[in-house]
């Protein structure tokens, strides 16, 4: 009997060993941090880009802002003075004659690291856009980081650097999707099927979308633009065909079921700029024939609603 409970003590103390050898095991692959080696790899950062880039994209819109008129240069310096270490220049470079306003700063995704010691490790050379009165300026923030993993204690640890705008290349040339159904966009087009679509995804007028949708409709299209822009009008419509079909035979047939795509572009009336003000915005409509009825317009409902239309018209 001894010899029994012996074994038997023996049996547990080895499986709690094991169970405690293994339970420390997983605590300690869940405490694993990325070494030196693995960040170097897979190129990696534990910098805090997006904190950086917004704080330098911060910074610049207040360097970049010239008032010459008298106290708007002190007030200029003090919040310079927020961000900066000492050594920094404090007054950003601006010799305090002339005027320019910033409309919109913003970290580009491009930064360099500061290999300096004593800033190495915790600094990047983060690029930043600013869009002035003046036109677009691209400037580098030295920025640094005293705690990275909290992204707190943030310091603009030198001057700024003009730097070249963007290099532009020439577009190849385009080619459209397949051939336009021009009865097919005309017929859509007079039977007010755009026109009334579009009013009613513009107020976002759901009682009124559910006529030109389909079921299955993506968000964005069931949503709208909730009055943001106002009175639609259709301006150019292309509805695509098949790619490959040709219609020097005649009129293609389209069957219930089948899906197209129709570029349109719109004008737009923007309360915010004026009652007078319109904007032209070009969309990709995704197209499901649905039923067959004596009208275009009843038989196509939409499934999707993308912004933007490549160009077609050169390189």
């Amino acid at each position: 009997m001894t010899l029994v409970l012996s074994a038997c003590l023996v049996v547990v103390g080895i499986v709690a060993y094991l169970a405690f050898s293994l339970g420390y095991g997983i605590r300690k692959d869940n405490t694993y941090q990325l070494s030196s080696a693995d960040i170097a790899r897979f190129r990696l950062t534990e910098f805090p880009l997006e904190q950086a880039g917004r704080f330098a994209a911060d910074y610049a819109r207040i360097c970049l802002t010239h008032d010459a008129t008298p106290g708007a240069n002190n007030q200029r310096e003090a919040q310079l003075e927020k961000y900066v270490s000492t050594g920094t220049d404090p007054t950003c470079g601006w010799n305090g004659t002339g005027a320019q306003t910033v409309v919109d700063t913003s970290w580009t995704g491009e930064s360099e690291p500061i290999n300096v010691p004593g800033y190495a490790g915790k600094s990047r050379m983060m690029t930043v856009r600013a869009l002035t009165s003046a036109g677009s300026r691209i400037v580098a923030v030295p920025v640094y980081v005293a705690n990275l993993s909290s992204a707190d204690g943030m310091r603009i640890v030198g001057d700024l650097g003009e730097m070249p705008q963007p290099n532009l290349a020439a577009a190849p040339e385009p080619k459209a999707p397949a051939n336009v159904d021009g009865g097919l966009g005309d017929a859509l087009t007079e039977g007010e099927f755009f026109q009334q679509f579009f009013a009613a995804w513009g107020a976002s007028n759901a009682p009124a979308l559910q006529r030109f949708v389909t079921p299955d409709a993506t968000s964005r299209t069931t949503t709208g633009l909730g009055g943001t822009v106002t009175e639609p009008t259709i301006r150019e419509v292309r509805v695509f065909l098949p790619k490959g079909v040709d219609t020097s035979g005649g009129p293609y047939t389209w069957k219930t079921g089948m899906v197209t795509e129709a570029w349109v572009w719109v004008n737009w009336r923007s309360p915010g700029s004026g009652s007078g003000a319109v904007e032209t915005r070009a969309y990709r409509l995704q197209l499901v024939k649905t039923t067959q009825a004596s009208s275009p317009s009843q038989e196509w409902a939409v499934r999707d609603v993308r912004g933007g239309v490549p160009d077609l018209k050169g390189g």
